[in-house]
């Protein structure tokens, strides 16, 4: 069955030069393309070959680009599609997949929606201190009024529970202990302390079920986009770092998802250290069109690809 997909690129900053690369890359594939960037004041009105309509600004912290997400949704919302496909600007989808595959490919059933990994706040450690101090910091921020906006902490529990995931309820004593006693933290520590004493005199419990995993390739299905750009929004105005909020939003609002662990045929390559990014890129000699022509059959995407850095001409 063919359907159509509707894809959102979200820019974490004013990048207008890659506009039109990006069309070239993704105009013959997806039918209906939206720019998302912010700050974005006109500069490429009356550019030949570029839908200025469909550029669209908003203002928020790229900590927090959910928000770019409920922001732009008034101008998205009527679109005809069943799925909303949001990517970073620097993330390159395999090009064998386009609007009447995607979903074939992916095998999601209707309704279904994907995100590449999603884990248990908790899973392992893994987060910084000043991570975990303004995750908590967010639900006690008294300048926004979001308890009656979101769903309840038992409610929100069951829905991630219902999903496979396991509850975060409390951080050890040991780990409040170790950030107390490392002089790496002491100082960030010292300057927030009246900041989070409301969470160490409550015992250090969890203010709300978190998730965390990765934000920068989403599909949601039209029935859960209206829910999820508004609790995006409700999220990002708290503060509340991207990789928790877009995981933990997917498990509230999405009836089905998938991640990378789901899937048969495909996998995202992420890159995460300078190395592994420079040996990549390198590989191809920083060419998207070479990257294009021998993209890895079983690869759903690579990120990040850096345009700014690749020689940019890419052929439809």
């Amino acid at each position: 069955m063919s359907r159509n997909i509707c894809l959102i690129i979200l820019f974490n900053h004013k990048y207008v030069q890659n506009v039109k690369i990006l069309d070239k890359i993704y105009s013959n594939r997806f039918s209906s393309i939206y720019y998302v960037m912010p700050f974005y004041n006109g500069e490429l009105n009356g550019v030949d070959g570029v839908d200025e309509s469909h550029i669209i600004t908003v203002y928020e912290s790229s900590y927090c680009f959910q928000g770019y997400i409920a922001q732009a949704y008034e101008k998205i919302k009527n679109e005809d599609c069943t799925h909303y496909l949001i990517i970073a600007d620097d993330l390159l989808l395999n090009p064998r997949l386009n609007e009447r595959n995607l979903i074939q490919e992916l095998e999601l059933k209707n309704n279904e929606s994907y995100i590449q990994e999603v884990c248990s706040f908790w899973r392992a450690g893994g987060l910084s201190a000043e991570r975990v101090f303004t995750t908590l910091y967010a639900f006690i921020n008294h300048y926004v009024n979001y308890q009656q906006e979101i769903p309840s902490y038992d409610k929100a529990a069951k829905l991630l529970q219902k999903h496979g995931y396991e509850i975060t309820t409390s951080l050890s004593d040991e780990f409040w202990m170790r950030q107390f006693q490392s002089g790496d933290n002491r100082g960030w520590l010292n300057t927030s302390f009246t900041q989070i004493s409301e969470i160490i005199m409550r015992g250090g419990g969890m203010p709300y079920p978190l998730l965390r995993g990765y934000a920068d390739i989403v599909l949601i299905d039209k029935k859960s986009m209206a829910e999820f750009c508004r609790l995006s929004g409700i999220f990002a105005a708290m503060g509340l770092f991207v990789e928790i909020a877009i995981p933990t939003i997917m498990s509230l609002v999405c009836d089905n998802f998938k991640t990378d662990r789901d899937l048969k045929k495909y996998h995202g390559v992420p890159m995460w250290t300078a190395k592994e990014k420079e040996d990549f890129w390198n590989q191809y000699n920083r060419n998207p069109n070479f990257l294009m022509k021998n993209f890895a059959e079983d690869v759903l995407f690579y990120h990040p690809i850096k345009m700014s850095t690749w020689r940019i001409e890419v052929n439809k």
